[in-house]
């Protein structure tokens, strides 16, 4: 079994949004919402959460991390243990908590996130200095934590997430031998 480490951004909406704008309002207001907010946004969460979730349920293209993890599946044809590491800002967390209610529905993966370590202080993109001074120094924790010492078995998912986190993971998979998957949104090849 194969340990993915996947950086959520927050594609899943933009692709929802280019055929239903039920959610637009409520979208707006949230979309720069530090995930400090989070207990404050509850009532636009609510209205977002279901109708995205349903349309993700039947559409793999929804968003870079499940159209990504899905190809990988089928690429792997092993189980894989996918651990969502989402920015801390409001809209990565619901995008994560999305993320895996449809990709549990799917044999073969397990699906890691827990919201008290796995959004990320300080990885944003308002301020480059807490960025790089803690948010991507608890980052690269964060994945240490998750691998456990042990990098033969762990795949890097850089598809979803701030493009700016992709050279840390680009790194990381180059100095421990792993492997780093990618899929642009609009192609077929991983």
């Amino acid at each position: 079994m194969k340990k993915v480490i996947t950086s959520v951004g927050t594609s899943i909406f933009i692709n929802y949004l280019q055929g239903c704008k039920d959610i637009e309002d409520h979208w707006c207001t949230i979309e720069k919402k530090r995930h400090r907010e989070w207990d404050n946004c509850k009532d636009r969460i609510d209205r977002i959460r279901k109708p995205v979730t349903d349309w993700a349920r039947n559409n793999e293209d929804a968003s870079a991390e499940i159209k990504s993890l899905f190809k990988l599946l089928q690429k792997e044809k092993d189980d894989l243990d996918i651990f969502l590491l989402a920015t801390d800002t409001v809209l990565s967390r619901l995008a994560a908590e999305i993320i895996k209610e449809v990709l549990v529905e799917q044999e073969g993966l397990t699906v890691y996130f827990n919201p008290q370590i796995d959004v990320i202080q300080g990885l944003q993109v308002q301020d480059y200095v807490e960025f790089m001074e803690t948010g991507t120094q608890k980052f690269i924790k964060r994945i240490m934590e998750i691998a456990g010492g042990y990098f033969e078995n762990v795949i890097f998912n850089i598809s979803g997430g701030y493009k700016g986190l992709a050279p840390f993971m680009t790194i990381m998979a180059q100095v421990n031998s792993c492997d780093i998957i990618y899929i642009f949104e609009e192609s077929e090849a991983l």
